[in-house]
């Protein structure tokens, strides 16, 4: 199923403290709310103000040049997108075959190594650290064309729309490398703690971002894939075995 953001109750105003990384360190967070308007209060940066209703984000004019950008193209753009029920995932996305896999991890757990290592092998490296997905037409779908700034150039990937084939969670840990078909239950709660920004999203989106992952999680097959530590040299043959266990995905 498609769908659409629920109508929004007006919130009160309120201030709840969360802490991320932002701007190369983990930084405290104070979010208000009040109606359409919402204001990130940043430690050491000064504030993102972004109005849901006139899809407007605007950062403190006093704010450094770089962090500015980070923060508009970070939590700013994606509360706007998930407004319009495109949430970014904290994942690499690649594309092999003509099949479009979104690998989500924590930080450090090799998504972006995953992904470079899998373009020497011959795939496609969509996404490095935030894959836009949407469901349309009852379909789940990449949006690429988002700004990845962990790359030289954060507009390199091309302007495309592709169906999602499958969600592999990679998962860096002594199992031996394998992948794990795993139920929507816990597909749906890694996609909740994979979303980049949620923990700022207001009310009326937290409600719609639930329903979307469950029905994201519902939509392709998902699995895990045990990732086992590799000396460095070791990495690329790893990568190239767990390429190959996604053929029958």
């Amino acid at each position: 199923m498609d769908l659409a953001p629920a109508p929004r109750e007006q919130d009160s105003a309120a201030s709840t403290p969360v802490t991320g990384l932002l701007v190369g360190m983990e930084r405290e967070v104070h979010a208000s709310v009040r109606g359409a308007a919402l204001e990130l209060r940043i430690q050491d940066l000064g504030f993102l103000r972004v109005d849901l209703d006139a899809q407007v984000a605007a950062v403190d004019p006093a704010m450094d040049a770089a962090a500015a950008r980070e923060i508009l193209f970070g939590p700013g753009l994606l509360l706007l997108l998930a407004t319009r029920g495109v949430y970014g995932i904290h994942s690499s996305a690649i594309r092999i075959d003509g099949r479009c896999f979104v690998l989500p991890a924590l930080s450090g757990s090799g998504k972006s190594t995953f992904a470079r290592l899998a373009a020497e092998a011959g795939a496609e490296a969509l996404t490095d650290d935030i894959s836009p997905l949407l469901m349309q037409d009852g379909v789940l779908r990449l949006r690429p064309r988002y700004p990845q700034l962990k790359w030289e150039d954060p507009w390199r990937t091309p302007d495309l729309d592709l169906p999602v084939s499958a969600i592999v969670f990679l998962q860096r840990d002594g199992s031996a490398l394998a992948l794990e078909p795993l139920g929507a239950a816990e597909a749906t709660r890694l996609l909740i703690r994979d979303t980049v920004a949620a923990r700022l999203f207001p009310p009326h989106l937290l409600r719609t971002h639930l329903e979307a992952m469950a029905c994201f999680a519902e939509s392709v097959p998902c699995w895990r894939l045990h990732w086992p530590e590799a000396a460095p040299d070791a990495l690329a043959d790893q990568c190239a075995r767990a390429l190959s266990l996604f053929a029958p995905v």
